[in-house]
């Protein structure tokens, strides 16, 4: 039986060797497969692929979690193709408006970088070994033997048209070598498919061929590759999808910035509420400032200072953590905490990938009796969800003759994202309340929207953020105490709410 990561990484860490290559033939066509992807070039993806199993065994004794390893190797590739897409955007001029004698001072002087003059003395037979490597280990991992040489020595023939395909000739090759291989050379040899494997791959494609295994969530499977029956398939899927969701939303941390929440209420414009502000928090504590009044909820109680009309603030402090910023306010609750807990406990299946707002995703679904919902997972933007729809009757009034009974009303939240390094934050959240088949007067029932100012992420918040700074006169209202405490009252019952 096929050991799980965390075994495999304490035997690594250990010095075993073998491990590291059952890691890497455990991972290395999902995170091909990624790079494919995003890359688009098989090639280039198969680069990105070593690159990503190098990097991840130089830094794997920093991993803190081994249980998030696949997530945590998903965004090394990931980071990885960006870089590789970022260098293909070269600078470009245009020749029209550069002299010819400049074109060619650059031509030039570009040649001779490309060439440089060999020094007199030196090792002349390296440049020669180093050559005579590299293509030893292209034609171990393509599989070219001499017998096959003289297929490409054929003559041109330049009234021939070319062919956009690719023969794969079946052929073997000895090396007669003991000598030990590097890290590199046994990635690229693992990583490199075998001649099964490219049978089916024509190397001129833009996007990858999706089919069975490399369709399996970018190949971020979490558990072995050795079933192939769709339930164990969908299985996979589901439980790579945990992990990076639950990998993604450990990595925010903290965040400050200005917030708009609107709620409405239609048709009535004054129904209308809106709320601006400025919202902190870390991992324990948040901080709302909004119209001179700020609150601060911690995981032991709340504090709310508000003006007042002698300019003395006025204290109201609850020793339970009984939070009242409006839910609305805080861009963390449009997240949903536990996200992947909530799909796996209510029993979510994959149904399908869709592209919402030019992202791919994919789509799970939960039904029960008349009772559905949906939601859209984006693994390019932090495996946030981009779109989430609930469908369910909603009872009215017997005596309403406009609304049937048990009419059925959908809610519908779409995000938009702004990306901070690796952490994928909401921009803008729109949610709307609305009845689904019945077309009523006022078929919109509730409507919110959040809207994000000037918002950073995993940044040092300053110490006094959550700190309340009592002044001598201060009275403080307790929720469930009737009369005002003043400051040495309220210290000698809450003291440990000041010094800790």
């Amino acid at each position: 039986m096929e050991k799980n990561d965390v075994q495999l990484i304490q035997r690594i860490l250990s010095g075993d060797d073998a491990a590291f290559t059952a890691l890497v033939r455990k991972h290395q066509k999902g995170v091909h497969a990624l790079a494919w992807r995003k890359v688009g070039d098989f090639h280039i993806a198969e680069e990105i692929t070593q690159d990503t199993f190098l990097q991840a065994y130089k830094k794997l004794s920093t991993l803190k979690n081994p249980n998030q390893f696949a997530g945590w190797l998903y965004v090394i590739a990931s980071n990885l193709c960006k870089r590789s897409l970022q260098k293909k955007k070269l600078p470009m001029q245009s020749l029209e408006s550069t002299s010819v004698a400049e074109i060619e001072n650059s031509s030039y002087k570009r040649y001779v970088s490309a060439h440089p003059t060999p020094p007199s003395v030196g090792k002349p037979l390296m440049p020669w070994a180093a050559t005579a490597t590299v293509t030893v280990l292209v034609m171990v991992g393509f599989g070219v033997g001499n017998q096959n040489l003289a297929h490409f020595q054929r003559p041109y023939n330049f009234q021939v048209e070319a062919e956009s395909t690719v023969e794969i000739v079946d052929a073997s090759i000895v090396l007669d070598s003991d000598a030990k291989l590097t890290k590199r050379n046994l990635i690229e040899q693992l990583i490199i498919p075998s001649k099964n494997t490219r049978k089916n791959i024509s190397v001129d494609t833009e996007t990858p061929n999706t089919d069975k295994s490399e369709e399996r969530f970018f190949g971020l499977a979490l558990a072995e590759e050795t079933s192939s029956e769709d339930g164990a398939e969908e299985e996979l899927d589901l439980k790579a999808l945990f992990a990076a969701i639950k990998h993604h939303d450990s990595l925010l941390k903290s965040g400050a910035g200005e917030v708009i929440y609107t709620d409405e209420q239609p048709p009535v414009e004054a129904d209308t509420r809106i709320i601006k502000g400025r919202i902190a928090f870390d991992s324990e504590n948040t901080r709302f400032d909004s119209q001179g009044k700020f609150t601060i909820l911690t995981p032991t109680e709340m504090w709310q200072i508000a003006p007042h009309s002698r300019r003395i603030p006025k204290y109201h402090f609850s020793p339970e953590p009984r939070s009242l910023i409006h839910h609305g306010v805080d861009p963390r609750r449009w997240l949903i905490k536990g996200l992947a807990t909530h799909l796996e406990s209510e029993n979510f299946q994959i149904t399908g990938r869709e592209v919402f707002n030019d992202t791919l995703c994919y789509v799970l679904e939960a039904k029960d009796g008349d009772t559905s919902e949906k939601i859209w997972i984006a693994p390019e933007q932090g495996f946030r969800y981009l779109k989430s729809e609930s469908r369910f009757p909603r009872p009215v009034d017997a005596l309403d003759s406009d609304i049937p009974m048990e009419a059925l009303t959908i809610i519908r939240t779409t995000i938009s994202y702004q990306e901070f390094g690796e952490i994928w934050f909401p921009k803008v959240v729109f949610k709307e309340y609305a009845w689904l088949d019945f077309k009523a007067t006022y078929p919109i029932i509730s409507r919110e929207t959040l809207e994000l100012k000037n918002f950073k992420v995993n940044h040092d918040l300053p110490p006094e953020t959550f700190i309340v700074d009592l002044p001598e006169d201060a009275l403080i209202k307790v929720e469930g105490i009737s009369k005002a405490l003043t400051k040495q009252e309220f210290l000698k019952r809450y003291r440990q709410h000041i010094d800790k």
